[in-house]
């Protein structure tokens, strides 16, 4: 039996070819269920729309997609989220008051962890 070493450069290559297709494979996770989540959140929303504007304003976006200023660009370049938020000030209080009544942040993810996680697992498997 014989063992050929390639090298170190060899190795260092595919290392980052695999985290390289890694990211994007995940990358691409966020990218398609950032507006299913979005979605469910407004279609699902708990509380009775008196203007829409809170409902209106449930946005699923990734962090390849900066809000305000975050993620940073180099942050977004090592990170990969998958954000939910409320673009009315008045969200935090929908989501926190009366025991989170009116909350649907949560639920939402909640509601679509089996397929994010499966999705994942599809990747590392």
């Amino acid at each position: 039996m014989t063992i050929q070493w390639t090298g170190d450069d060899e190795i260092r290559r595919n290392m980052d070819e695999y985290e390289r297709r890694a990211m994007n494979a995940v990358k691409e996770v966020v990218k398609l269920m950032a507006p299913i989540i979005e979605t469910y959140a407004k279609t699902n929303a708990p509380w009775t729309d008196r203007t829409s504007l809170a409902r209106d304003g449930l946005r699923g976006y990734t962090s390849e997609e900066p809000a305000d200023g975050y993620p940073t660009e180099e942050l977004a370049a090592e990170v990969v989220a998958l954000y939910l938020s409320h673009q009315m000030d008045y969200g935090a209080f929908l989501e926190l008051a009366h025991g989170a009544r009116w909350a649907v942040i949560l639920p939402t993810l909640e509601a679509h962890y089996g397929q994010i996680k499966a999705m994942l697992d599809g990747i590392f498997t």
